[in-house]
């Protein structure tokens, strides 16, 4: 699943012309991509003493992903 979501991270970043959440991060370099990260982290951290794991494993997955678009902008 990783690898899948890192391609398309990848294809989004070479994209011309259509609207993309990810294009729009990587343009916007690291200080909005780190901006994202911490975000997400905050939110991952108060999710997890809450014991709803739907929601733990959303804000997880948020994180991982605005990880892995810093990853893609880091090459």
């Amino acid at each position: 699943v990783l690898a899948r979501v890192a391609n398309v991270i990848k294809q989004r970043r070479a994209s011309t012309g259509e609207k993309s959440y990810v294009k729009s991060l990587l343009d916007a370099g690291f200080p909005k991509i780190n901006a994202k990260i911490a975000e997400e982290a905050r939110e991952a951290q108060e999710a997890l003493p809450t014991g709803d794991a739907g929601h733990v494993a959303h804000e997880a997955a948020d994180l991982v992903f605005h990880l892995m678009v810093g990853l893609e902008a880091a090459g």
